[in-house]
């Protein structure tokens, strides 16, 4: 009877321990999005001359305390939702002006300056290259913005873009063709 005992005390102590492990394990899981950005990026851009194509990929959480996605009531007529991600050496950022049924302008880096068109640029510091939208559509999914009475008010949202850009490396400027995705991620209580 002794062996029968000690056979399930031995078992009773496994249990108990893979029972403790198991809710230790998601005490301490980091992945449940509770105070951390997500982020993903996946752009491509070709030369028009076809000599040359960059590709920008990312996904994950960047745990800053910059909000990388708002939506500012003060900019155009029906607000604009503003994007200044950075990650590593790259820093995407633009300001998508919403028209009165909430979808945005489309790209053009010069009609942005009298608001009537969007704005999307990506740096690449590293090579000293930055892509402008020249020309473009851009649509936004998953829109959410914080619920406040203030005039800017942290958002998430994705867009996806296709249009032309101009692609300027300090010493020469070359068109090329770019289409992506950048989802920005931001917790709201």
């Amino acid at each position: 009877m002794t062996v029968k005992y000690q056979k399930f005390l031995k078992l009773a102590f496994v249990s108990l321990f893979f029972v403790f492990a198991s809710c230790s394990e998601s005490d301490n899981n980091t992945d449940d999005n509770q105070g951390r950005k997500l982020h993903s990026y996946d752009m491509e851009f070709i030369n028009v001359s076809g000599s040359n194509t960059f590709q920008y990929a990312y996904s994950g959480s960047e745990t800053s305390t910059i909000q990388a996605g708002n939506y500012d009531e003060s900019i155009g007529n029906y607000g604009a939702l503003t994007l200044n991600l950075t990650h590593g050496t790259n820093v995407i950022s633009g300001s998508f002006i919403l028209k009165e049924n909430g979808s945005p302008l489309n790209l053009d880096y010069v009609a942005y300056q009298t608001l009537e068109g969007s704005l999307l640029e990506i740096r690449d510091l590293s090579s000293n290259r930055v892509f402008k939208a020249v020309s473009g559509i851009v649509t936004i999914s998953s829109r959410n913005i914080e619920e406040s009475s203030s005039t800017i008010r942290p958002a998430n949202y994705k867009i996806e873009f296709d249009g032309e850009f101009e692609l300027s490396d300090g010493v020469s400027t070359v068109s090329c063709i770019g289409t992506g995705a950048v989802a920005v991620g931001q917790p709201i209580p």
